[in-house]
């Protein structure tokens, strides 16, 4: 089982609630972090676990994607916990690109429910990366 470890997703979580994440408050840069934090740490559950499936049902590239994809979430996460605007811009255009691949390699399965949701989970995370750039100015 490849796990980054619930520690992280809570820890997450953690940043995300003290960041002000709100329904109908402004675009601060607080709230856009805390969006986007959120999601990369749902993004790495759900891609852990669709490898996890891939593995299991014979899909070994899929299941090497959604790793890499789980591990490039993980960065973001780590980068907005600690790491300074350059630092936290750098990971998470690396994430909206790994999200953008590992969806394309999952909508090519579109009967699996678990990789189904493995697309979706990676198109909502690579939106919400992308608005974290724009929001960044890159």
């Amino acid at each position: 089982m490849y796990r980054h470890g619930t520690a992280a997703i809570v820890l997450a979580a953690t940043l995300a609630a003290g960041l002000g994440v709100s329904a109908g408050s402004p675009q601060s840069l607080n709230n856009i972090m805390g969006k986007c934090v959120q999601s990369c740490a749902n993004c790495l559950s759900v891609c852990d676990d669709c490898a996890d499936h891939c593995d299991a049902i014979g899909l070994p590239d899929c299941a090497d994607t959604c790793r890499a994809c789980a591990d490039t979430c993980f960065a973001s996460v780590q980068a907005m916990l600690v790491g300074d605007m350059d630092e936290i811009a750098d990971a998470c255009a690396d994430c909206a690109e790994q999200c953008a691949d590992c969806a394309e390699l999952c909508e090519t399965f579109p009967r699996d429910k678990v990789i189904r949701e493995c697309a979706r989970t990676c198109r909502s995370c690579q939106r919400i990366c992308e608005q974290m750039l724009k929001f960044l100015g890159r």
